[in-house]
């Protein structure tokens, strides 16, 4: 059987690239789409959002989310200061591939001065309160050649070193970092050093949580909240190395210094890693986390095919979907023979997913006698290849 969508049905809403009102913000106020929201791969040129006609969202990795906000609004009474009028488009994107890439997280950050003032010697810092199992016990490193912030445990064995039993949070500990990809004067492989980093305990008089502007200054060039210079000793400085007592960690590691004039935007690239058995010190190995790092930055230097690039086109004639219409079972048919392992899942228009496979040999079947009526996208991973196709489901 057969079916042929020749355009998209009134019914079906449609998300303009330019200029047209159908979308609707907060208590329905009508919204214009413009092209700083978010991308799609628009097939045929029109401007208009239409995933029935094979349309989807141009977004790397194997799943992503978009938001965007802006510091535009009421009084901030985090920092007490002034609004900037920037806004920020965040795109949080991941892999699945079965390796190392599987470890990281990326997030694509927009920055976009809509202010009339032109900025300069401005930085964006990441904030983060690194909770690494129990709260208390924790420790934290810098890396300067991989612009990475590192939080692991004090001990081998979570929480002990604050009095809770042998095995409480458990053994063998993770390790995280915030590497920093990609900031305003990276120049290809020429990359300018971190602007800072600074750690701090959430309670101490001196090196606490900033309250002002002041203090966040200060946090954001390698000072104290006293505006004394952060004691880093050299450019792979560790806890564990200078033997402080564990607690509640603080850091904030910032880019290096660039301008942003009125109605410019700029783009910065983070990602967050994990080595899943680092251990705690002094037996930590810190290597494993290092490694994922390098990993996250030869994945966003050299991308991998994704849904729809041009790369995989000619592959994806090779997939067959069945029957269309489809009852209550879909065969997907991805060309393959023998053992070799590929993977298939199931999206609806919004590109949720419906349903999901893991399968051997030439083909597999799928139940999709739950979902309801209307067309999906069938994507197959096979050999680091996506494969594509659609069928309508009765």
């Amino acid at each position: 059987a057969s079916h042929t969508i020749a355009n998209t049905p009134a019914s079906i809403p449609t998300w303009p690239g330019k200029g047209n009102a159908n979308a609707a913000g907060r208590a329905g106020v009508a919204l214009t789409v413009t092209n700083d929201m978010a991308p799609f791969k628009d097939l045929n040129g029109d401007g208009i959002y239409q995933p029935l006609n094979g349309e989807y969202p141009d977004f790397p990795g194997e799943q992503a989310l978009w938001w965007v906000f802006s510091d535009n609004g009421p009084t901030h009474t985090q920092t007490n200061g002034a609004p900037l009028k920037a806004e920020i488009q965040v795109l949080a994107y991941g892999y699945s591939r079965g390796t190392l890439i599987d470890y990281a997280v990326f997030y694509d950050y927009t920055i976009i001065n809509k202010s009339t003032i032109n900025y300069n010697n401005m930085r964006m810092a990441i904030w983060s309160d690194v909770d690494m199992g129990y709260y208390l016990d924790d420790y934290v490193a810098v890396d300067s050649a991989r612009r990475m912030g590192i939080v692991y445990n004090a001990t081998n064995d979570d929480g002990v070193a604050a009095g809770h039993p042998e095995g409480s949070y458990g053994v063998n500990p993770p390790a995280a970092g915030i590497t920093i990809l990609r900031f305003p004067g990276d120049v290809g492989s020429t990359l300018l050093p971190m602007g800072s980093f600074v750690s701090y305990q959430n309670t101490a008089a001196v090196n606490g949580n900033p309250t002002s502007t002041v203090d966040f200054n200060y946090y954001m060039h390698g000072q104290k909240r006293d505006g004394t210079p952060f004691p880093m000793i050299d450019d792979t400085w560790d806890e564990c190395a200078t033997g402080n007592p564990p607690g509640d960690r603080r850091i904030v590691q910032t880019t290096g210094d660039f301008s942003l004039a009125a109605g410019a935007k700029t783009h910065i690239v983070m990602a967050l890693v994990v080595d899943s058995t680092a251990g705690g010190c002094p037996t930590m190995d810190l290597g494993g986390v290092k490694i994922v790092a390098d990993t996250a930055r030869q994945i966003f230097d050299n991308p991998p095919p994704v849904l729809g690039s041009s790369a995989i086109a000619a592959a994806n004639n090779s997939l067959r979907v069945y029957p269309s219409p489809a009852g209550s079972i879909v065969f997907v048919a991805p060309g393959v023979t023998g053992s070799t392992a590929w993977r298939v899942s199931v999206l609806d228009v919004m590109g949720r997913i419906a349903a999901t496979a893991t399968a051997t040999g030439a083909q597999a079947s799928i139940d999709v006698s739950i979902l309801p009526p209307g067309t999906y996208l069938v994507r197959c991973i096979v050999d680091d290849k996506v494969l594509s196709s659609r069928f309508v489901k009765e």
